[in-house]
Order: C-alpha cells, then structure tokens, then sequence
C-alpha cells in the first residue's frame, strides 16, 4: 500500500474523530445554556410559559386583582366578589371547601443535606391562606416564609427526598414551621407545583 494513501487514510480517521468531539462540545455548550444555567438560577425552561402560578398583585383600591383566567370565567360581570367565592371552591370530602389565598413561593434551590454538594432539590410551592387580611399581612412577611421554607427543606437528606410520602411528609412539616412563626397568619394548605431531586 503507497504510504501517501496511508497518511490521507490516518487523517480522514483524525477529522472524523475532531469532528465527533467538536459535535460533542457544541451539545454540552447547549445543554449548559438551554437547560443548566436556567435550572440552577430558577428560571423557567424555554418550552416552559414564564409564570406557572398566578401571581397575586394589588389594583389601585388594595384589592388583590384577578388573574386572566379568573376575568376570563365571569363573563363580563365584573360584580365580584360573590362570583369569586363561588369559583374558589374544590369538591371536598362531605361538600365543597372553600379556597383561600394563593401566595406562591417560586424556585427555591437548596443543597440536599449529606451528599456535599452534589445534589440539590429545586422546588416551587403555593401556600393556601385564610383571609383576605391574612394574605397581605403573609406577602408582607414572605422574605421570612421563604427563609423558613428553605431550612426545612436543606435540613432533609436524600432519603427523606425520594421517599414514597417525602412530599406529604415534607408539605406538613413545612405547614406546622410556617403556622409556628405566626400564629394568626392561618395557613391551611400547601401546594408543591415543582419538586425536582438532581
């Protein structure tokens, strides 16, 4: 065999494979803009919407103003109140419950406890609360909430994570710490609308 048609045989084989490694880095590079950087900051994927959770904001009078789909139901009727009450309800047990205030607590990252900073939990959750008085005084004190939601949830370790009923036993761990910090605040419910182990 000419030795010349060696030497283009090894360089073909040489391209092919700086070709596969270069392939290889522009995927990680990818995958490190598109998908690590925005879960490691908290922000939503770029197939996800901007904001799963309604965000609760004031209209110039101190009401909570409605979200679009809320708006969206009543028809035209901008009435309120009563309409309000009527579609925050959920079937419960024995009849229908009521729906308090949603105060969401959005992409909160912690360290899992025991793995040296190997694995981190992101979570998002919504807290249901009593009262309409109780919501503002609640998104008053939510740096607060948010400090207390995070020492629960970097206190567990990773078998306390992926247990079957983690979440159930996380969710009233977390309802008795935040209940035990303000008593008249009344949280009754809470909602993980995100829990991701990595």
């Amino acid at each position: 065999m000419d030795p010349l048609l060696g030497e283009i045989a090894t360089m073909k084989k040489a391209l092919k494979y700086v070709g596969l490694i270069g392939a290889q880095g522009a995927v990680a590079f990818a995958l490190a803009v598109f998908l690590i950087g925005p879960a490691l900051r908290g922000d939503p994927m770029p197939w996800q919407k901007k904001s799963e959770t309604p965000e609760v904001s004031e209209g110039e009078d101190g009401e909570h103003a409605s979200t679009d789909e809320e708006e969206s139901d009543d028809e035209g009727d901008h009435g309120g109140k009563a309409e309000k009450k009527e579609k925050g309800k959920k079937k419960g047990g024995h009849g229908e419950e009521e729906i308090g205030g949603l105060l969401p607590i959005e992409s909160v990252i912690v360290n899992v406890a025991e793995t040296q900073g190997r694995r981190f939990l992101k979570a998002s959750l919504t807290l249901e609360v009593d009262g309409a008085e109780s919501i503002e005084t609640a998104t008053a004190r939510l740096p607060i909430l948010r400090g207390a939601v995070i020492d629960v949830l970097a206190s567990k370790n990773l078998e306390e994570l992926v247990s079957p009923d983690a979440r159930t036993r996380i969710r009233g761990e977390i309802l008795e710490t935040l209940n035990a910090k303000d008593e008249n605040a009344g949280f009754k419910d809470l909602f993980f609308t995100e829990f991701i182990v990595q």
